[in-house]
């Protein structure tokens, strides 16, 4: 039943190889495709994952900068914290591949990279619209920026809008590199 087929594995006859019949060659070893240069376990994966955890902290800098901070802001911090821990967390497992020289090819652990950068992803993007949203409402139809302070908010929501672009390709590197482990 297991018998290869002869395209597959050509047949040499034995004994032949000194009366003009090439000898068979050896069948090439699969490897495996490489990385690219922004996954995760490389170098720039490391840099991408500590520039989302900058800018994680600078969201809650913003946020906590002015003397009163409110608390229609509060998802937005949450949402920062959250991608503070799981980027800062994911930059130590890389630098731990990159110092043992390992990839970080494992099927299951790049979807559950993927499952965690999609959340954190999703999670500040929905954040950040409403914090901008309530910016706006604050700002121009209700005009109480002499009482908040308008331009730091605004400042944070955008962070919060570039922390969220950082996690995108991550999630897509993840997601890819999950798909592309079925194939092997």
């Amino acid at each position: 039943m297991m018998q290869g087929h002869p395209a597959v594995h050509p047949f040499q006859p034995m004994g032949l190889e000194g009366h003009g019949v090439p000898e068979a060659q050896p069948a090439a070893e699969a490897v495996p495709p490489a990385d690219l240069p922004e996954m995760d376990g490389t170098y720039l994966g490391a840099v991408l994952r500590i520039l989302q955890a900058l800018s994680a902290i600078s969201v809650l800098a913003i946020l906590v900068s002015p003397s009163k901070f409110a608390p229609e802001f509060s998802w937005l911090a949450v949402a920062a914290v959250g991608q503070f821990v799981w980027s800062l967390l994911l930059w130590v497992l890389n630098i731990y591949a990159l110092l043992v020289m390992r990839p970080l090819r494992n099927r299951w652990l790049l979807l559950f990279f993927a499952t965690g950068d999609a959340i954190a992803t999703v999670f500040v993007y929905g954040a950040a619209w409403i914090s901008g949203g309530i910016t706006i409402l604050v700002a121009y139809d209700l005009k109480l920026c002499n009482e908040n302070n308008c331009p730091s908010f605004i400042g944070a929501s955008i962070v919060g809008f570039v922390g969220a672009n950082l996690a995108l390709p991550s999630f897509l590197l993840n997601l890819w590199g999950y798909l592309r482990s079925g194939d092997e």
